[in-house]
């Protein structure tokens, strides 16, 4: 079986036709540790232009084990009003 026949039964899943540059994603769940900081405990630039460009075409949330207030630091540094998920859910 090749791999376009696996995946055309769910590619129209992924297509958000609402979005006029053909946007695929509907929602984006991100970790703290290690995917958007670093050892510093900082957010790149360029990983914050990102995450703000993303959250203007879906909702994104940010999902950690971390507490709330910690969660909450890099939800409003980042701009983000979608409900996050943290203490391990």
């Amino acid at each position: 079986m090749l791999m376009d026949e696996i995946r055309e039964p769910y590619s129209d899943r992924m297509v958000n036709d609402e979005e006029p540059d053909g946007f695929r994603y509907r929602a984006i769940a991100i970790d703290l540790d290690g995917t958007i900081i670093g050892k510093n405990q900082r957010i790149s630039y360029a990983v914050a232009e990102a995450i703000m460009e993303a959250a203007r075409r879906v909702p994104v949330s940010i999902v950690t084990g971390r507490e709330s207030r910690d969660l909450m630091h890099y939800a409003h540094e980042l701009g983000l009003t979608q409900p996050q998920v943290c203490d391990n859910g």
